[in-house]
């Protein structure tokens, strides 16, 4: 039997000519092996099938028959090789050339072919699967489906009964598996034992509040509320399921569904709705005709916009009148003619209600209505059977009460004019016309407010509350313009507000530039680390000193970290072993800011030393390493601590020796050129013969010689953190700036102290400065507001004043 090719005849001629090239090399081959010889035969016996599955015709005559004659020619030189060799006796076991010299001629005899097909439906019928956990209807409609898809028999969905349920469900079915023959018989014994109680009750309500979605598409919206109500035991009928759906589509719809007949069938609501999206789609792709340019092909045809330009005067309008006189006689109330969707109108003033002119043209007086000033005071208050009298005060009328004990006592209280009109009058022609609903406020002249405000605000009864509670207090009694400016002011600049108050806003300062250095050991980062515990050998502090370019640390454990040491260790070690640097990062202890310290920079005339500000640990590098450092000291102490100072070398080493997240090379490599030795199995344990091999020597300086390249990546490398970590860092920071002179307030870092009855909580958070240099956009030099200098702080400890 051969199988049927589902190739074209091209296609296996060309695969068999493959197959030819191979076996010409195998037997090509200059004594080949016994192995060799079999694989050819094997291949030949794959040719001789595959073109006897081939279908013979005119036009692949030609190449059919050379493939022909070249299997017999290869069949014949492998018969006589493998004769050749002693140790195949056996005959060859290759098919006969039994193609037909003519094939256009000869008729082969006929094949029994087969025609192989994958039977899929066992493997993806075995894919469903239920657990009685889920929708037992859902699981049903997906079973009914898949039979109809794939026409599959009942009686093999039974089969598959097994392998389809699981856990509960699949001891279910054990049970009950002798009682069913057939699948429907199943699903109605799995709607009877697996649905929910008052399934159809609680489908209707989910189907009745189920909304159409803000971007959901009515046809989607539609075939998911027809899934939903052929969930139901009984469908509702197309008029109900017609109800829920009008009820339940987006809004939007409304206009186009009024307009249009009876709507009687889902299939005319969804055309209807379809076509509003349609109209909607391409109202939103609307797009203006474009200009006229130099390259416009016709450019007679494209749209010019008429502009007609005007000359409107206060007191001219004959022209307006003139266009629009012939659309107001059509309608009939022209006092509300503005109202009207017409393309030219007349003009029309809302303050005057007249059709002669333009509010901005209007001269009358604003009316503006307060709804937060109130009772209307009447002749007299209702049911008051006192006296009152019409009084005149700076010729303001005003209504007075007539008692005994007083000639007139003027009603409110002395700081505002209550008047019989109930208005309010200002300088600015606006009248302020006072409602009915509330209580009368005191408007507080302008030299009286700022007292108002520091009463309210400032007083133990203020409580220094904030600009929210400050501000709605004083408007239960008080009322002027720009109230709530006034308040941002007042408490925004408030010194106690500033002093005592954490700040709200995220911290000030972003990320700085980065440091510029271009080779090893041109900038340095130097800081201690401790105190530790004492150590044997005497030892309580760290002193570290980083390479902010290859990130190449040296740990020197110290007895005390004096200026003399830094001084010995830097020059020993530092300065007459990598260099002179040329940039040196320092922060502001003693021992670094001390005079002989300082001698020693200049002695090396070191140009830039740089003391990084106050209780600013990001800014120095080195700080980083701390924290590597003791972390891994800690791990190898134990409960030992006072043998930390032995496995310092071999930390070093291994910060030295691993590579750096942001320059991507080790130190080591940065420095000296080369990767250090880990082990000694590293080199050879064979004697050097009498040759001399330079190869090591030779690798050695091609790395020096690429070093510049390499830089020139560290460069790029170190860039590329620096901006990723100001992303990060910038996440949670304000950017400002300060310049000499501001007056700025200061975070204060103060200490409990019980003997003195002093508490930090209770104690100032910030302190009053003012700003006496500018050395980057965050680092300042601070002067208290007595004139003493408080050193150098960096721009997140410092808080602006609001109102600055």
């Amino acid at each position: 039997y051969i199988l049927e090719s589902p190739l074209d005849a091209r296609q296996d001629l060309k695969g068999c000519l493959e197959v030819l090239t191979k076996i010409q090399l195998n037997l090509e081959t200059s004594d080949p092996s016994v192995a060799s010889l079999l694989r050819t035969q094997n291949m030949l016996n794959h040719l001789h099938n595959r073109v006897e599955r081939i279908t013979r015709s005119d036009d692949i005559k030609k190449e059919y028959d050379d493939i022909v004659s070249s299997y017999k020619n290869f069949s014949q030189k492998l018969s006589t090789l493998l004769a050749k060799k002693p140790s195949t006796s056996t005959s060859l076991n290759v098919p006969s050339a039994g193609f037909a010299k003519d094939s256009a001629s000869t008729v082969p005899e006929p094949q029994n072919v087969i025609s192989v097909s994958c039977d899929r439906t066992s493997s993806d019928l075995s894919k469903l699967k239920f657990t009685g956990k889920t929708c037992v209807r859902s699981f049903i409609q997906r079973v009914d489906e898949f039979i109809l898809a794939r026409n599959i028999p009942q009686q093999k969905v039974l089969s598959f009964a097994s392998e389809i349920f699981q856990d509960d469900a699949l001891h279910w079915y054990r049970a009950v598996k002798d009682k069913v023959s057939s699948w429907p018989e199943l699903a109605r014994l799995l709607k009877e034992d697996f649905s929910q109680a008052d399934y159809d009750y609680r489908l209707i309500s989910e189907i009745r509040s189920r909304t159409q979605g803000e971007r959901e598409n009515i046809t989607i919206y539609l075939a998911v509320m027809n899934g939903m109500f052929s969930r139901l035991s009984t469908p509702p009928s197309e008029v109900d399921q017609l109800e829920i759906l009008l009820h339940n589509i987006r809004p939007c719809y409304a206009s186009t569904l009024a307009a249009a007949p009876q709507i009687s069938t889902i299939d005319t609501l969804r055309s209807l709705c379809r076509n509003y999206e349609t109209f909607q789609t391409r109202l939103s792709q609307f797009q203006e005709p474009p200009k006229v340019t130099s390259d416009t092909l016709a450019p007679e045809f494209a749209y010019t916009k008429d502009v007609h330009k005007y000359i409107n005067k206060p007191n001219n309008n004959n022209h307006n009148k003139y266009n629009n006189s012939n659309n107001s006689n059509n309608y009939s109330n022209n006092k509300y003619i503005h109202a009207v969707n017409v393309a030219k109108k007349e003009p029309y003033c809302p303050r005057c209600r007249n059709n002669t002119h333009h509010i901005r043209q209007c001269k009358a007086p604003r009316d503006i209505v307060c709804f937060k000033v109130a009772t209307i005071l009447l002749s007299k208050p209702l049911n008051d059977s006192r006296p009152y009298v019409n009084i005149k005060i700076n010729n303001i009328d005003a209504v007075g009460l007539l008692d005994s004990g007083a000639a007139v006592s003027i009603l409110g209280n002395n700081s505002h004019l209550q008047l019989t009109d109930c208005t309010l009058n200002q300088d600015n022609h606006t009248k302020m016309i006072a409602a009915g609903e509330f209580d009368w406020k005191e408007v507080v002249p302008s030299e009286f407010r700022e007292s108002i405000i520091a009463e309210n605000h400032s007083e133990p009864t203020g409580g220094h509350l904030g600009i929210f509670k400050t501000y709605r207090r004083l408007s239960l009694n008080y009322y002027w313009p720009n109230m709530h400016q006034d308040v941002v002011k007042f408490v925004g600049s408030c010194s106690v507000c500033l002093s005592y108050k954490a700040q709200n806003h995220t911290t000030l300062g972003e990320m700085g530039r980065p440091k510029q250095c271009s080779r090893p050991f041109q900038m340095i980062s130097i800081d201690f680390v401790g105190p530790l515990p004492t150590s044997r050998k005497q030892n309580s502090y760290i002193l570290v000193v980083t390479c902010c370019f290859s990130k190449y640390c040296h740990i020197f454990p110290v007895r005390r970290a004096t200026a003399d040491i830094v001084i010995k260790i830097l020059e020993d070690s530092i300065f007459l072993v990598h260099g002179v640097p040329q940039t040196i990062f320092l922060d502001n202890g003693t021992q670094f800011i001390s005079s002989s310290t300082d001698a020693l920079f200049k002695k090396y005339k070191i140009p830039n030393v740089f003391f990084t500000p106050k209780y600013t640990p990001q800014v120095n590098t080195v700080e980083r390493y701390n924290k590597t450092i003791v972390t891994s000291l800690s791990t190898f102490v134990g409960n030992d601590h006072r043998s930390w100072d032995t496995s310092i070398p071999k930390v070093q080493f291994a910060i030295n020796n691993s590579v750096n997240e942001a320059t991507g090379y080790t130190p080591s490599f940065l420095v000296y050129g080369r990767e250090l030795v880990l082990c000694g199995s590293h080199y050879t344990d064979n004697d050097l013969g009498d040759e001399v091999l330079f190869l090591p020597r030779d690798l050695y300086a091609e790395n020096l010689g690429c070093l510049r390249s390499v830089f020139n990546d560290v460069q790029a490398s170190l860039w590329h953190a620096h901006e990723k970590n100001t992303a990060h860092y910038n996440l949670r920071r304000k950017p400002a700036e300060f310049n000499v002179g501001d007056i700025v307030y200061k975070r204060a870092f103060v200490l409990s102290n019980r003997d003195k009855y002093f508490c930090k909580k209770l104690a100032p958070k910030f302190i009053k400065c003012r700003i006496i240099e500018k050395r980057s956009p965050l680092v300042y030099v601070l002067e208290d507001m007595t004139g003493k200098n408080i050193g150098v702080w960096h721009i997140k400890d410092l808080k602006n004043i609001k109102c600055q």
